[in-house]
């Protein structure tokens, strides 16, 4: 099966990269340069440890934890204004870099890549002695800023804050360790929906709010991040606040300033590292109200939506546009589309007053939720206001993809298509993503892609993003497909995998509701594209989870068992009508029973099936249930060899069918005359038409051949006489002449012709 191939060469590949790791990996390097900063990028493809050295003023070696061959074709230093040289360290994993002049450095990672920033500021730079470890991991993508920037920023004003905080300490002052930035710091993800853990869930807004107990006035606006960006030089602000901690080190308020200093520039992870410092520093202060609206937009800004404490929901504060803003980011980012578009509509003339880099971020997701809404006159005006705020680089991706999406659903696709191409040929992920989904769409949707093509494109792009409401989108996709080309295991296994890994999404639940009912029709067998018994069993044992309760699990199985049974699949069929056996009521087990008898026979079996009617033995039962009951019981007796009880477990009746069971224990007793007085019995009585007539004309030739066995010469000229005429007419009728001929013996019945149509009755 295609997806469980694609998860076993994805498993084969890790062994593969492992085996391999002794000998170094190919590591691509790659540079740009920015104008407050000179950036060398890693691309590594897992978890990495890394660490920075300063053996020398005007040098950096960048030092790795696993063996690397490095690829320095993409990283020319001819343009970076801070970088002189790159160049590989002998006999290490590790390069150095030559700076031009003093300056500072920052190391952070996105996605398995590790970014050295070579920054401006002198101030930054690190002593000799100065190191910074960090093991990336792979972060889940709904912790991370959908729509995330490259740029980062140094903590050196906390880090000289700390220091001066330590100098000016005495032996009396026990003040507890700040919590550290996740940039220089050994952190380990959190488990979300997508690495298979339960994400811790998010408290409710009022108690959560009530549990940080915000205190003070009300800001108005309650986030002016206008004002907090301190002009247009980032760089000049940040050395400003630097000076001012280091001043005056223990002046909370400039904790405070700091932090929304580094949220009105997008640096989310700096700002709360800086107000987690400022709740160690002064528990009051970071419970006013202004703290903890920073800090909830700044979790937000980060793409945590379930680290926030919702103060934006709360009473006090939710009919406020400006709080609907962020109310909107946080329905958002939880998957929440028409509760956030509903938000950002209210709160959309408060988005005028932010900075574009938060018009940009905030629009983009009021644009994604507007999409997925089908509201496509409101995505059209979050497209302007993004596009006015002009978008760095990965958001800028993303508007593509969006603005591709939105011309997709208008039905536009001539005009979507060069924005998704644009999206696409970004080094955005998650742009990419949303735009190679669409394309595939498209081209599904207008033939250039089969069934089978568009499967498979999905596989792979389902593999290339992990977590949230995206790959979500990509499965839905992936299973309808996979559904319709009847590939109902691979599809039942995606729908699994949703289950265990986006159980709070309202979709999966929708998916697994139309995954049981699906499972049912095909189970039950009287569907039009029932499913052959080998498959059906499969399904069976491999997915129990949609088997359905109650009377309809029962019929599922019996009915399955029955459908083998019927091609003579022993051994399965037995096992599921043990299964059966174990819910069902005294009736059903002696129904049952009268099966699986026949089945023990079938295997050879005739004490055993005895054994299985007697356990199953019930009063009252339908008269179908006791006709079979008692065939399986006469033949297993007859197999015993007890011919007497055989006949006797039949009874006496003229119902055809008995006469034609006992008419069986005669020939096979070699009892001649009984059994033709039988078969005739039988054949009298059978029901008009084609199929009656069929099965009469065997029935009469079985017991023609019992005459002359018998060699009842003298009956065997009137069957010719009173049948011949009704014979000759019959699929039999060249058999039944020949054992009929006045010259016919019984070296007749030995005839390869005439043998194979005497011992069929069907």
């Amino acid at each position: 099966m295609r997806l469980i191939t694609w998860l076993l060469a994805l498993l084969l590949a890790i062994v593969a990269l492992d085996a391999t790791a002794a000998e170094g990996s190919r590591i691509g390097v790659r540079t740009g340069e920015h104008a407050d900063r000179s950036r060398i990028v890693f691309d590594w493809t897992g978890p990495v440890g890394v660490k920075i050295e300063q053996p020398d003023a005007g040098q950096l070696i960048v030092l790795f934890d696993k063996p690397a061959d490095f690829d320095l074709s993409k990283a020319p230093v001819d343009k970076l204004s801070r970088v002189a040289s790159i160049e590989p360290v002998a006999d290490r994993p590790a390069l150095r870099i030559k700076l031009r002049g003093a300056h500072g450095y920052k190391l952070s990672d996105s996605d398995f890549k590790i970014v050295v920033d070579i920054l401006d500021d002198t101030a930054e730079t690190p002593s000799a002695a100065q190191t910074i470890s960090k093991k990336t991991t792979k972060t889940n993508k709904q912790e991370q800023a959908p729509y995330s920037q490259s740029d980062t920023v140094a903590s050196t004003a906390l880090d000289a804050a700390a220091s001066a905080r330590s100098a000016a300490r005495t032996k009396d002052d026990v003040v507890p360790s700040a919590q550290p930035s996740p940039a220089t710091t050994t952190t380990a993800a959190q488990p979300g929906p997508s690495s298979g853990a339960a994400a811790d869930p998010a408290p409710a807004p009022d108690a959560a709010v009530a549990a940080a107990k915000p205190a003070g006035p009300i800001p108005n606006p309650l986030l002016n991040p206008a004002a907090w960006r301190g002009g247009n030089s980032f760089s000049a602000a940040r050395t400003k606040f630097a000076q001012q901690i280091a001043a005056d080190p223990m002046k909370t308020d400039s904790l405070l300033n700091l932090a929304r200093f580094l949220f009105a520039w997008r640096h989310a992870d700096e700002a709360l590292s800086t107000l987690a410092e400022l709740k160690v520093r002064n528990p009051k202060l970071a419970t006013r109200y202004d703290a903890v609206l920073l800090n909830d937009a700044a979790q937000l800004l980060a793409g945590r939506p379930g680290s926030s404490v919702g103060v934006f929901a709360t009473p006090a504060l939710r009919d406020k546009p400006e709080a609907k803003l962020w109310q909107g980011a946080a329905a958002a980012l939880s998957g929440h589309a028409d509760e956030a578009l509903r938000a950002f509509e209210i709160g959309k003339p408060a988005l005028a007053a932010y900075p574009p880099t938060l018009r940009s971020f905030l629009g983009l997701l009021a644009m994604q939720a507007a999409i997925d809404s089908n509201a496509l006159d409101a995505a059209q005006s979050y497209e302007a206001i993004v596009a006015d705020s002009h978008p760095e680089q990965d958001e800028a991706a993303m508007l593509e993809a969006l603005t591709g999406l939105l011309l997709t659903k208008g039905e536009n696709a001539d005009a979507a298509r060069p924005h998704l191409f644009a999206a696409v040929r970004s080094p955005a992920l998650k742009p990419q993503i949303i735009a190679r989904l669409a394309l595939i769409e498209l081209d599904h949707g207008t033939g250039k892609l089969t069934n089978e093509a568009a499967i498979e494109a999905l596989e792979q792009l389902y593999y290339s993003w992990e977590g949230g409401g995206l790959q979500l989108d990509i499965l839905e996709r992936l299973t309808s497909l996979l559904i319709e080309q009847k590939r109902y295991d691979e599809a039942f296994d995606a729908i699994a995998g949703a289950k265990q890994h986006f159980a709070d999404d309202p979709r999966v639940e929708r998916m697994s509701a139309n995954a049981r009912e699906l499972f049912r029709n095909l189970m039950i067998g009287n569907a039009t594209d029932a499913l052959d018994p080998i498959e059906a069993v499969a399904l069976h044992d491999g997915h129990p989870e949609l088997m359905p309760g109650g009377a309809d699990a029962a019929a599922i199985t019996r009915d399955l068992a029955d459908r083998l049974a019927g091609l003579d699949l022993i051994e399965p069929a037995t096992r599921l009508y043990d299964e059966a056996m174990q819910s069902a009521s005294a009736a059903e087990r002696a129904e049952i029973g009268g099966k699986l008898a026949n089945l023990r026979l079938a295997a050879g079996d005739a004490a055993g099936a005895l054994k299985t009617l007697d356990a199953t033995y019930a009063d009252g039962l339908p008269a179908a249930t006791q006709a079979l009951r008692a065939d399986a019981r006469a033949k297993a007796l007859a197999r015993s060899g007890n011919q007497m009880a055989a006949l006797a477990a039949l009874g006496g009746d003229a119902a055809s069918d008995d006469a034609s069971k006992r008419a069986d224990l005669y020939w096979r007793d070699s009892n001649w005359d009984l059994a033709a007085h039988d078969y005739l019995q039988a054949a009298e009585s059978q029901p008009a038409g084609d199929a009656g007539s069929a099965r009469q004309a065997r029935l009469i030739l079985r017991a023609t051949a019992a005459l002359l066995l018998a060699d009842k010469r003298t009956e065997v000229a009137a069957a010719r006489d009173k049948y011949g005429p009704a014979m000759a007419k019959s699929a039999v009728a060249a058999v039944f002449a020949k054992i009929t001929a006045p010259d016919a013996g019984i070296e007749v019945l030995a005839l390869p012709e005439v043998s194979a149509e005497i011992v069929k009755i069907d």
